[in-house]
């Protein structure tokens, strides 16, 4: 995995470090294609507990059909989330 470098931490280490899974995920599936990624919500404004989740924008730079994204990225927005909520809860 390439390393990822965030353009400010979120407050959390593990929080930081799923948030560069999922780019790097992203990055793997859809090489030159993203313009940028945000982390909205209790993470952006740092109101986060430890049931929050971590709420992310990724912005493409051009339209991207249903389609080509499933043959991409294989998992679904639903796997995903499963994935990424198998790890163990963050400390708030």
């Amino acid at each position: 995995m390439k390393d990822i470098l965030l353009q400010s931490s979120l407050g959390h280490a593990q929080a930081d470090s799923v948030v560069q899974e999922v780019i790097s995920v992203y990055e793997t599936a859809f090489p030159a294609q993203i313009a940028a990624y945000y982390v909205d919500g209790s993470y952006a404004d740092q109101t986060y507990l430890a049931t929050s989740d971590i709420d992310m924008v990724i912005v493409f730079r051009d339209p991207v059909s249903l389609e080509s994204r499933q043959k991409q990225l294989p998992l679904d927005d639903e796997e995903i989330s499963k994935a990424i909520h198998a790890q163990e809860e963050f400390p708030g």
